[in-house]
């Protein structure tokens, strides 16, 4: 079991660091991202972009984002405690955070297809801060049509997803974590993880850039 866990954790990381050099080109071609700043009408997600969002998500930076950190923390407080410390203690939470983030996309992956949602994150790449901001947080609690019609739709995949893996999650956890307290704060800071996944998705092109032309100029 620990092998395995370790080689999930590898792939997130390979996937998530091992990626070509230029990311304004990454996020051009990413089956996961939408450019509105590009123009056009982009095209409806069908199954292949579903199924690469998914595996983008599951094997991408976004795991790394939302395992990674939660695992550490954990081990530095020892949470929960029966699992103690050192390698047995690292595994179990790292199986822990991982299967809940891997739930958690596949419940968003069936409920958004059910529920007419766009997968894809539509990144806003021009505007003031506050604009670009206010558009995260409206694109990580709302989806666009995955039919293309106007507006957009409460993304109940992704909350779902979030809420129902946590939900899922206490069959495994220590019964002092199997309390509706419990599961509104996890998945609450689920979501605002989700948003910061979305506020990296926003904004990192422009660092890039930013640094790749101080670079040049040097």
């Amino acid at each position: 079991m620990s092998r395995v866990l370790l080689l999930l954790g590898y792939l997130c990381l390979h996937t998530a660091f091992a990626q070509p050099g230029d990311d304004a080109a990454i996020v051009a071609k990413s089956d996961s991202v939408v450019e509105l700043s590009s123009g056009g009408t982009p095209a409806l997600p069908d199954w292949r972009v579903r199924r690469q969002v998914l595996l983008k998500q599951i094997l991408g930076p976004q795991a790394v984002l939302e395992v990674l950190p939660g695992l550490a923390f954990d081990e530095s407080r020892n949470f929960p405690s029966p699992w103690g410390r050192g390698p047995t203690g690292v595994a179990k939470r790292f199986g822990n955070q991982y299967g809940q983030f891997v739930i958690g996309e596949f419940i968003e992956f069936g409920v958004s297809s059910l529920h007419n949602e766009d997968p894809r994150y539509f990144r806003l790449g021009d505007g003031t801060a506050w604009r670009r901001t206010r558009h995260v947080f409206k694109n990580t609690f709302f989806a666009h049509h995955a039919d293309g019609s106007p507006g957009m739709t409460l993304a109940a995949g992704r909350i779902l997803g979030v809420y129902g893996a946590w939900g899922v999650a206490t069959r495994w956890n220590p019964p002092a974590q199997q309390t509706v307290g419990q599961f509104l704060l996890y998945g609450t800071v689920g979501m605002l993880t989700k948003t910061g996944g979305n506020v990296i998705r926003e904004f990192w092109p422009d660092v890039k850039r930013r640094f790749s032309h101080k670079s040049r100029q040097d």
